[in-house]
């Protein structure tokens, strides 16, 4: 999954991320828990949420647009918790 914009209340910035920075770069069930727990730790009202299914008929697959949102509570990337809420718009 890519993330393309967040969007803080200090304005947007763009971002391309393929892993949560501080967590585990591993594939597989322990690279997601690792991702998982970085990202509960900072943001423990965290929601995600599937905004639009895109068909991609030429290639026989289904995209997401997926909006997730929290309020930054923990540190986070060495920052600490600011008690902002963020937007994050991804398409996977």
């Amino acid at each position: 999954m890519h993330c393309l914009v967040s969007h803080t209340e200090t304005g947007y910035n763009e971002i391309d991320k393929n892993t949560v920075p501080g967590a585990s770069h591993s594939n597989g069930k322990s690279g997601v828990k690792a991702q998982v727990h970085v990202m509960r730790a900072a943001f423990p009202d965290g929601r995600w949420e599937v905004q639009q299914y895109i068909e991609l008929p030429e290639e026989g697959r289904i995209a997401t647009q997926d909006l997730w949102t929290g309020t930054h509570l923990g540190p986070f990337m060495g920052v600490p918790a600011t008690r902002k809420k963020i937007h994050v718009l991804a398409f996977a």
